[in-house]
């Protein structure tokens, strides 16, 4: 029983520690800039503009010049955040705003371009952006992979533990 023990505690013991590598440096690795600020755009005593905050990505607001009072705003489109992955590099922010043709021309930090109604802040094209996490080209795995890691040691310590236990009944 004791070596069992051991043996239980020692591939516990390796499972954390390669776990706490792949998160450590998945962490260490985890940065992004902050948004740059995106000048408003004021076109027919209408200020648009986006918020910069993470819980605001993708909104766009329009703002009556001459009373201060907000008319309208609106999500262009969400981030899907990536679970077990650093939440900062999945962030897409909007990057400009312009009015063109009669549209209010909305660009994101990966180039995606949508138009929205002057009126109304109503969007066309897609609502949904997954922001998984790419770095350097390369995906974001070591998360994945530490949750893999202790998944795997788990189901090893139950395997043995369930094996012994069969063998004292």
């Amino acid at each position: 029983m004791t070596r069992l023990l051991l043996v239980c505690v020692a591939a516990l013991a390796a499972t954390m520690f390669t776990a706490l590598l792949f998160v450590l440096q998945s962490e260490a690795l985890a940065y992004r800039d902050p948004p740059k600020e995106v000048t408003p755009v004021i076109y027919d005593g209408v200020e648009y503009r986006t918020p910069l905050e993470p819980g605001r990505m993708g909104w766009v607001e329009a703002w009556d010049t001459r009373t201060g009072k907000m008319l309208w705003e609106h999500q262009v489109y969400s981030v899907f955040i990536a679970p077990f992955s650093e939440e900062d590099v999945q962030w897409v922010f909007i990057k400009h705003l312009a009015v063109e043709d009669g549209k209010l021309s909305v660009v994101d930090e990966r180039n995606r371009r949508y138009r929205l109604d002057l009126l109304t802040g109503e969007a066309d094209g897609p609502k949904w952006i997954y922001g998984l996490g790419w770095r350097g080209g390369l995906p974001q795995v070591g998360v994945w992979a530490a949750g893999g890691v202790i998944v795997l040691g788990a189901l090893f310590l139950l395997l043995i533990i369930r094996r012994r236990a069969r063998r004292h009944n």
